[in-house]
């Protein structure tokens, strides 16, 4: 049985991957969308039925419509590492990353200088723009 523990190890090996728009090859370049779908799939906890690709740089809705098919929503209160974490600057959903442990999360972050897969503490702006947590199923139904 996979474990949250277990999704942060494998998201972990992701630090340093650069940042590429909707890419998701470990070690050559993901963006944060990738980086989910790239553990999930080493996992084996990605259907088949979840779109890689053709999703733009701005917020359209496509990530919160994929969370909301693919994961189960939980309250924040019950976050854990492991768990799926999504952001919005506007209406829209923005950007996603794993929780990675109390306060922080693992996240494919293009901006700046960082360009790459990095680990943060979920502070300030981001803490203030959290939309939703999100949950595998097959971490709920064990």
């Amino acid at each position: 049985m996979i474990t949250g523990d277990d999704i942060v190890k494998a998201a972990r090996e992701w630090k340093g991957t650069p940042f590429h728009h909707q890419a998701a090859v470990k070690g050559v370049g993901c963006d944060c969308y990738g980086l989910i779908r790239g553990v999930a799939a080493e996992l084996g906890l990605l259907p088949d039925h979840v779109p890689v690709t053709n999703y733009p740089r701005s917020p359209d809705g496509t990530f919160e419509r994929i969370l909301n098919e693919v994961l189960v929503r939980i309250p924040h209160s019950q976050a854990q590492a492991g768990d799926v974490v999504s952001f919005a600057w506007a209406r829209d959903v923005q950007h996603i990353g794993f929780m990675s442990g109390e306060g922080t999360v693992i996240h494919g972050y293009g901006a700046g200088s960082r360009g790459k897969v990095v680990e943060t503490p979920l502070q300030g702006r981001h803490n203030a723009r959290v939309r939703g947590i999100f949950r595998f199923p097959e971490l709920i139904n064990g």
